[in-house]
C-alpha cells in the first residue's frame, strides 16, 4: 500500500472523527465485512451494483442468475437452450454457430470472443513514446503500451471508454483468466515453468546489463528482484518478446505493463505482473490480483460479435 494511499484515508478517518479510523475503511475486498466490497478508488467498503436485474442486461449465450444478480453461461443440452440463432450448444456451452471473424489485429477465443493480440495502445504511440491522444485504444506491434501509475477509478473509466470508443470492450476477468491459463490450465501465461526471459519482468535484462558492463556472468547475480540491484528494468514496446504468448496467439499477457479487467460486480482487478515488480515469480501467476495503486496499469480490448459494435 503505498503511501499516497495511507495519506488519504488518514485525512478521511480524522476529518470524520479525530484520530479514530472509521468504519469500513479497506485496502482490498477481504476488509469488507458481509458481501460488501471495497472501493478502492475512495478506500470505502460499499454494497455491490448488481451486474444484471433480467436476462435482458447479459449479453449473447449468457443469462442473469437470480441468486447472485451476475450474467453466467447458459447450460445447453440442444440449440434452442442458446435463446439465438447465432448461436449452438457445444460441449454444454453456448457458441457461435459460425467461426468467429475477428476485427483487425485481434484473435478469437474458443469461438466465444475476439482478444486484442497486443496490450493497448494509444493511436499516436511510438516505438520509444506512448504517445498523447487517448481517444480510443488501439492493438498495435512495435509501439509503447498505454499505462498509468497510479491507479484508480478514473483510469478505470478512462480505460473502458478507450476500449467503447474503439467498438470494443475492456476484457473481463474471466477473458483474461481463460486466455492467461490456456487450454492446458497453465500457471503462467507461457506455461508451468517461469522464465525471467520469456516475458518482460524486472529481473528479464539483469544478465544483459552485467554483459554491457562487463561483468562475468558467474559473478552476476541474477537471482530473484536482481534488476533492482542494477535499476535495468523497464517497459518495452508491445510484442517484443516472442515468446510471451501461448496456443491462443495473444502477446504479453503478462509482464511489461499490469492489464485492468473488469469483474462481475463492475469493479477491476489488476492482473499479470509488470515489468517492475518485486517477486516477479508469483506475480506473474495467472491467478495474482495486485491490490495496491502504484502501480503501471494497462489493459486490453476484447470484442464479442453480436454484442460490441463493429469496429
Amino acid at each position: 500500500m503505498g503511501m499516497r494511499w495511507k495519506v488519504l484515508l488518514s485525512t478521511i478517518a480524522l476529518g470524520l472523527g479525530g484520530a479514530c479510523l472509521i468504519e469500513g475503511v479497506c485496502y482490498e475486498d477481504t476488509d469488507c465485512e458481509g458481501d460488501r466490497i471495497c472501493d478502492r478508488s475512495l478506500g470505502l467498503c460499499v454494497e455491490p451494483q448488481p451486474e444484471c436485474r433480467s436476462d435482458d442486461d447479459c449479453g449473447l449465450g449468457k443469462h442473469c442468475d437470480p441468486d447472485t444478480q451476475t450474467c453466467v453461461d447458459i447450460a445447453c443440452t440442444r440449440d434452442e437452450d442458446c435463446r439465438s440463432e447465432l448461436l449452438v450448444c457445444q460441449d454444454g456451452r453456448c457458441v457461435f454457430a459460425g467461426p468467429i471473424e475477428c476485427p483487425e489485429a485481434m484473435v478469437a477465443i474458443d469461438n466465444r470472443y475476439c482478444m486484442d493480440i497486443y496490450e493497448a495502445s494509444r493511436p499516436d504511440a511510438t516505438e520509444t513514446d506512448m504517445g498523447e491522444d487517448c481517444s480510443r485504444a488501439v492493438s498495435r506491434q512495435g509501439v509503447m503500451p498505454w499505462w498509468h501509475n497510479p491507479m484508480d477509478s478514473s483510469v478505470f473509466d478512462l480505460f473502458k471508454q478507450a476500449c467503447r470508443n474503439a467498438g470494443k470492450h475492456l476484457c473481463t476477468e474471466q477473458e483474461w483468466f481463460t486466455v492467461c491459463i490456456g487450454p492446458e490450465g497453465h500457471s503462467y501465461f507461457f506455461g508451468d515453468v517461469f522464465d525471467v526471459e520469456t516475458c518482460n519482468c524486472v529481473d528479464t535484462f539483469c544478465d544483459d546489463y552485467c554483459i554491457e558492463h562487463g561483468i562475468d556472468l558467474a559473478d552476476c547475480p541474477l537471482g530473484a528482484n536482481c534488476g533492482y540491484t542494477f535499476e535495468s528494468f523497464h517497459d518495452v514496446p508491445c510484442g517484443t518478446f516472442p515468446d510471451c504468448t501461448n496456443s491462443y496467439g495473444v502477446f504479453d499477457l503478462a509482464g511489461n505493463a499490469w492489464e485492468i479487467v473488469e469483474t462481475s460486480a463492475g469493479g477491476y482487478q489488476v492482473r499479470g505482473g509488470a515489468f517492475n515488480c518485486a517477486g516477479a515469480r508469483e506475480r506473474l501467476k495467472c491467478t495474482f490480483n495486485a491490490t495496491w495503486s502504484a502501480l503501471y496499469a494497462g489493459f486490453r480490448c476484447c470484442w464479442t460479435p453480436g454484442v460490441d459494435p463493429q469496429p
